[in-house]
């Protein structure tokens, strides 16, 4: 239970956490990883190199400090990062060492100015906060169990098809190795890969979409070849086993009666091609599909979307290309106000965004600009590690 003096404690922290929460986290992942590096296991290797793990956690600190006295603004953040670390594997047990290491990175940082006032406070105050990601986590454990051919932790998977979707984007079919039941899941929601690489001293983890329709025979999940997971992946023959958490994620269409606006790029396209899917059987509302890429070559999907639209005629679909000399149904540039102005696409549905940092922001401006209300717009920043942010 937090008290009075122990939140004033913390909330005084925020400042000092805004300034030195970076160095704070560095000095801890290094220490957690001496000690214990077969957490390293459970960790983004790559997110760890180019520093987005740290900047994510010390933004989870901060956040904390400036609200502890209403953490209940934070819980829906909690979630949805509770529920990736349920697909990661994390466990109650690693809750205290990270405690402890995190309270030793903040003495060994902040040095005297980290006082034992200011320490028991965060002793406390990280107590309270990890109970609320540990019952999350179990929580949605237990979800994924229960689910009609869930399952915990680790399953086997063998692919048995892959098909090239575009120039540098291929497809993986996997089936379960035991043969037994499938859990469905929601389109949008995305699964936790497994996987021990040949020459590669640590366990990678990787969270990639499912891109087919809910099925329960099968996922599909399409890869971009870019760092050392995806390639390994495009390199993999059909019969080789892989592990695959339960779905999993928020990033789902939350009231399917409402138009609705797909916005993508690149790899952006995975999540929002099963929302699409799923549309077919919902030709009550129109759904608009906006997708940006460099040109044809890097089109994932191309086909199948242009059936789509012949075939549904609530489904609508626009492609940008950047850079593209080829004739052809498609616009060039960006997605911007003209383009808008263009579709008059409408203003009372929800919007669906998915891509890398620089898109993302670029479309939240967008789409504030032209007026969509915040509570229509949802979106999933691919390359961002989970972080909290209040609810207002």
């Amino acid at each position: 239970m937090l008290t009075q003096e122990t939140m004033k404690v913390i909330k005084a922290t925020a400042p000092v956490l805004q300034e030195h929460g970076v160095a704070i986290t560095t000095v801890f992942y290094e220490e957690l990883f001496r000690e214990h590096p077969e957490l390293r296991n459970v960790f983004n290797q790559s997110n760890q190199a180019q520093g987005r793990q740290q900047v994510a956690l010390a933004q989870i600190l901060y956040q904390a400090a400036l609200h502890i006295e209403q953490l209940e603004t934070l819980l829906p953040a909690v979630r949805q990062v509770g529920e990736k670390h349920r697909s990661l594997g994390v466990v109650p047990e690693h809750y205290p060492i990270v405690g402890k290491h995190l309270l030793l990175a903040m003495k060994a940082v902040l040095k005297e100015a980290a006082t034992d006032e200011i320490l028991e406070a965060w002793e406390t105050a990280y107590e309270v906060i990890a109970s609320l990601f540990i019952e999350q986590e179990q929580h949605s454990a237990e979800k994924a169990v229960m689910k009609r051919g869930g399952w915990g932790g680790f399953r086997s998977f063998t692919i048995f098809k892959k098909v090239t979707e575009s120039k540098d984007m291929v497809s993986l079919y996997v089936q379960p190795t035991d043969q037994q039941e499938l859990s469905s899941f929601e389109p949008g929601q995305y699964v936790t890969l497994h996987v021990q690489i040949p020459g590669e001293p640590y366990i990678h983890m990787r969270q990639y979409s499912l891109t087919n329709r809910p099925d329960n025979s099968y996922y599909r999940i399409t890869v971009r070849k870019e760092g050392v997971v995806s390639r390994y992946l495009h390199q993999c023959a059909i019969g080789t086993s892989i592990q695959l958490s339960a779905p999993a994620g928020h990033f789902v269409r939350s009231d399917a009666s409402k138009p609705c606006v797909l916005i993508g790029s690149r790899s952006g396209i995975t999540p929002l091609f099963s929302m699409l899917l799923e549309a077919t059987a919902l030709k009550e509302q129109p759904v608009t599909f906006l997708y940006a890429t460099e040109n044809e070559q890097y089109h994932p999907f191309k086909e199948d979307i242009a059936s789509l639209t012949k075939i549904y005629p609530h489904i609508h679909a626009h492609t940008i290309y950047r850079a593209s000399q080829a004739e052809g149904e498609h616009h060039s540039g960006y997605i911007d106000h003209t383009l808008w102005q263009q579709l008059a696409l409408p203003s009372d549905a929800h919007y669906y965004v998915c891509g890398g940092e620089v898109f993302i922001d670029a479309i939240m401006t967008l789409l504030r600009n032209e007026g969509i209300q915040e509570e229509r717009i949802f979106s999933e920043t691919f390359g961002q590690v989970g972080q909290l942010h209040p609810v207002q």
